[in-house]
């Protein structure tokens, strides 16, 4: 037993832990600016209505609408959950719910926080205690009441929970007498108050001692996981588990007391440790680099002795914030070229090496996701932007403000993507910027020429296709590429075969092979995983193939790699009939092809020849306008164009005057509609949704656009080769909204994917593949409310019935109750806004995703009776879940890089006087109660602006607005940083 003298000692010791370098960092309490949102009493819908077994036939819509509740709790933005946003909704058929998720960018599930847990909470400011009350709130979340040590409780979301020890209360031998329900909302009124928060004062001490007695070992810590000369290859990582960390400390069994100490020292360490987003579910802890660590030392050392190297800093820093007020553009950033050429002959202004390390040092704080944990840069870099004395007139030192900072001294071009910035150490790393997206450009490149050259054998290729002996040949059969004209990955294509005799016709769906050509094992198969899929940006395209490969060889058409004589191409055939009762698959085959007459059509003239036969298919959105389309060029014109031409028409290049659809194409075209048609059919049958949304499309020019310089060099006037990123001149903006909900063309090849999604699951199901099924089931009618089933019910009987659409002002009150998509390697499950009884898998872009060709993969290998290269508990336990992961982050990135560039070419409307420009916005949240930047309360409504597809938000109601209703509205702020978009009712 520890004398009371050893333990009071250890306690000061770990109190007083000095960081590397004897820098102590002491977190600081910042408010940042609540926001509120009401809270709805539940009990407002329920409904006596029994749970029916079938849908009524006759059953009419009821439209439910709210209004503001003045008597309902405010709460701030640090406690409750963001505002489940309900119109950004994926179109594509194969991802229709799954926008619910990307509407409240919950990336996985996180494991419940259950009453009796003691937690660790970072929200501007740490928080200790236990969990006392939890409810469930949108995205898979948690509204948590917590007993902090004083006795007093604050609500938190969970996404605030950084720690949690489970059960402590049941684990404490004092405690355990209470007995309550840890699964419900609340711990009955009569817990002692008292008793709880004295066990957590003790936790708390006992967590303290443990940290002092063992304070040497933790001081080690990041030398030994760093140090490659101790640990040799095993910790030479700089991503480490909580679980690791904490037995170096303590040894190889370790208690949950010993995991809270180390977890707090990790955070206490913020030079060194750096916790990553998910920390919590993952329990994964990053090591700074220790260059970069030696840099943060020196700069806090700097910026608290202010010292020469920080004072001259920012007097030449200063001189350039104010030269950039005085000659940009306000809005725009922009420099006029006179101004330029001053500051390029003059010799007065630039930064010196030293000046840059405080430069990227800010720019690092914009780069670092925010955790609500204070790091060194959410400490320093605002301090350094005060001291400049340039920012008085701000009411927030912020990342914001450190953008336009960054913009000032040249770092940053006017119109640089910020969401590409704050990502760039997140999703971004795979394909852009870091030294692993470097490695993995280079590995495409290299076995890219290894390929182009035919050397094969020196690349690790397959030197002949596994499948060569059993592929069919479909000889001079037309096979019908469907794109845009700017399309690089060609994935797809169709043929009809009308069967002899018969009225029965096989449609095939022609999928590029990369596979023919890539072993499960290549290490661009091992690129492709790292990615997981194609990402599309505004800015540039980044796939995970090589563009020679993907964009050419391995695509269908005219550029493909012909493997013989006949200039045919590899290609896996997904193909079926169809009932013509319902529409439903009746046969099907899969087999390895050859395909060669390959017609490459516009989505543009296949849809001009559908429209008279789509008439009664094709969905009507009274509300949006596809036809019209914005635009701010560099000469800062504003174009606003309203056309009968759609998007596509506007990418083709003018020697393409005339239609791709020739004569002898159009009734093969008309029967793969009518098949299309009949199967669309079938999925509305059995339950599909559709509905059209405005979805923003962004063209930008030059194409691709210069991507953010990430990292400041120093740059002098003095020096002709280095200067500053000012610009007199800005990209071309173009916007329209996306058709595909309304196109025929577009509609037919997503049909047609669909149906080789089938195929596959259904030659899996049979043949005992695993493979990435897809799912999405409704939850059973005991575990939901008799609203949520009535709402169901009123949702299907509220589709059209020739379209199966639901018009866009009634569709937003339904998103709520959509079932999350997962995917699993179950064969057979449903998917049930797509229709799909059965089973369905993505297999149609292997050029695009990852997962499509681990299908491909699969599938051969029992075509040609070898071993799965993928086990079961593989794809179950590590692809899947990290897939799963790495669509919404990308779905999540390329939203908020479309909002961005929409944002910008609103800016730009009003820097040229358009800032009276009225827009028309559907509610999609009516009269909510919410906090201003100033703490002041007033009413706000949340809202699509239908001609751009872009959120918003209607403030200062004085009026109550209803769920799907239409009004108009002007620009009263734009923030492209945060993605804010404020509006006044005119």
């Amino acid at each position: 037993m520890l004398s009371r003298a050893t333990q009071n000692s250890a306690i000061a010791l770990s109190r007083c832990i000095r960081l590397r370098n004897n820098v102590l960092l002491r977190t600081k309490h910042t408010r940042s600016t609540p926001n509120v949102k009401l809270v709805i009493d539940k009990r407002h819908f329920t409904n006596t209505i029994t749970k029916p077994r079938q849908i009524p036939q006759n059953k009419t819509l009821k439209t439910t609408t709210a209004s503001v509740n003045h008597e309902a709790v405010i709460q701030e933005e640090q406690d409750p959950i963001p505002v489940e946003e309900t119109n950004d909704i994926v179109a594509d058929l194969e991802a229709l719910a799954e926008s619910k998720d990307i509407n409240n960018k919950k990336l996985s599930p996180q494991s419940l926080i259950l009453l009796g847990d003691f937690v660790e909470i970072f929200q501007n400011g740490q928080y200790s205690g236990v969990v006392v009350g939890q409810r469930k709130s949108s995205g898979g979340r948690q509204v948590l009441t917590i007993l902090l040590r004083n006795g007093k409780t604050k609500e938190f979301s969970s996404t605030s929970v950084a720690h949690v020890v489970p059960k402590f209360i049941q684990s404490d031998t004092r405690l355990s007498k209470f007995k309550f329900d840890p699964s419900a909302e609340s711990l009955p009124d009569n817990y002692p108050i008292a008793s709880f928060t004295r066990g957590v004062m003790d936790y708390q001490r006992t967590i303290q001692l443990r940290k002092g007695i063992q304070l040497k070992r933790f001081t080690q810590l990041y030398d030994q996981f760093t140090n490659v000369e101790k640990t040799g290859n095993l910790h030479n990582t700089n991503t480490v588990s909580l679980d690791i960390l904490t037995q170096f400390v303590y040894g190889s069994t370790v208690t949950e007391v010993e995991r809270h100490a180390t977890f707090l020292y990790l955070m206490n360490d913020n030079i060194h440790f750096i916790p990553t987003a998910d920390v919590r579910q993952t329990g994964l802890w990053i090591l700074r680099d220790k260059k970069e660590t030696k840099i943060i030392t020196q700069i806090i050392e700097s910026v608290r002795s202010k010292d020469d190297d920080f004072n001259q800093f920012l007097e030449r820093a200063k001189q350039l914030v104010e030269f950039h007020k005085e000659h940009a553009d306000p809005v725009l950033g922009t420099i006029s070229q006179s101004s330029l050429d001053e500051i390029c002959n003059s010799k007065e202004y630039g930064l010196s090496d030293t000046d840059a390390m405080f430069v990227n040092f800010i720019a690092d704080w914009i780069k670092s996701p925010p955790t609500g944990i204070h790091t060194p840069h959410e400490i320093f870099a605002p301090t350094i932007l005060k001291a400049l004395g340039c920012y008085d007139d701000h009411l927030f030192v912020d990342r914001k403000l450190a953008m336009l900072f960054l913009k000032q001294v040249g770092m940053f071009k006017p119109w640089d993507n910020a969401k590409l910035i704050q990502n760039t150490n997140n999703v971004l790393a795979d394909y852009i910027w870091s030294d692993k997206a470097k490695r993995m450009d280079q590995t495409m490149n290299l076995h890219s020429n290894l390929f182009l050259k035919g050397e094969l054998d020196k690349s690790g290729f397959y030197l002949r296709d596994p499948c060569d002996a059993i592929r069919h040949d479909f000889g001079d059969m037309p096979v019908y590429t469907i794109d845009d004209p700017a399309a690089k990955e060609i994935d797809d294509g169709i043929s009809i075969e009308r069967i002899p005799g018969s009225d029965s016709m096989w449609l095939h769906v022609h999928i590029a092979d990369p596979s023919a050509y890539i072993p499960p094992t290549h290490a661009l198969a091992k690129v492709m995983e790292q990615r997981g899929q194609s990402l599309y940006l505004p800015e540039s395209h980044y796939p995970i193939l090589p563009n020679a490969l993907a964009s050419q060889k391995f695509s269908l058409g005219d550029t493909a790699h012909t493997v013989n004589s006949n200039g045919s191409q590899y290609a896996l055939t997904f193909s079926c009939k169809l009932n013509k009762e319902d529409g439903n698959v009746q046969a099907w085959k899969l087999q390895p092809s050859l395909v060669k007459n390959v017609r490459k059509l516009y989505y543009s003239d296949v849809d001009q020849f559908l429209k008279p036969y789509a008439t009664s298919t094709i969905p009507h959105e009274p509300l949006i306008n596809f036809d019209k389309k914005y635009e701010h060029s560099s000469q800062h014109t504003i174009a606003t164009t309203t056309t009968t031409t759609t998007a596509e028409d506007q990418q083709i290049p003018p020697s393409s005057s005339t239609s791709t659809v020739s004569k002898e194409f159009e009734q093969d075209l008309l029967d793969i509609f009518k098949l299309t048609s009949q199967h669309n059919q079938f999925r509305f049958q059995n339950g599909a949704l559709n509905f059209v949304r405005p979805s923003p499309y962004v063209e930008l020019e030059p194409q691709p656009l210069e991507l953010p310089n990430i990292h400041f060099t120093p740059w002098s006037s003095s020096s002709s080769s280095l200067l500053p990123n000012y610009a007199s001149t800005l990209p071309t903006i173009r916007i329209g909204l996306d058709n595909s909900t309304v196109s025929p063309a577009k509609k037919l090849v997503a049909e047609a994917m669909i149906l080789g999604g089938r195929i596959a699951s259904h030659f899996a199901q049979e043949h005992g593949i695993d493979i990435p099924h897809r799912r999405q089931t409704w939850p059973s009618d005991e575990t939901i409310s008799n609203h949520d089933i009535t709402q169901r019910l009123e949702m299907l009987n509220a589709r059209d019935p020739k379209s199966g659409t639901i018009g866009l002002s009634n569709v937003i009150q339904y998103m709520g109750i959509l079932p999350p998509v997962s995917m699993t390697t179950t064969p057979g499950l449903p998917h049930v806004l797509m229709g799909i009884p059965n089973g369905y898998v993505k297999a149609t872009s292997p050029l695009r995703r990852y997962l499509d060709i681990v299908t491909h993969w699969q599938i051969k290998a029992h075509l040609l009776k070898q071993k799965a290269p993928f086990t079961r508990e593989r794809l179950d336990k590590q692809l899947l879940p990290r897939m799963e992961v790495r669509e919404k982050q990308l779905s999540f990135l390329q939203q908020d890089c479309l909002q961005f560039w929409v944002i910008e070419l609103m800016n730009r409307f009003m820097s040229e006087g358009k800032g009276n420009m009225e827009w028309t916005c559907l509610v999609n949240l009516p009269n909510m109660l919410a906090r201003s930047e100033l703490g002041g309360t007033m009413e706000v409504a949340r809202v699509t602006i239908l001609e751009l597809g872009l959120k918003a938000r209607i403030l200062n109601l004085k009026q109550s607005l209803q769920m799907g209703q239409v009004v108009n509205a002007r620009v009263v702020k734009l923030d492209s940083f945060n993605g804010f978009v404020e509006l006044e009712l005119v």
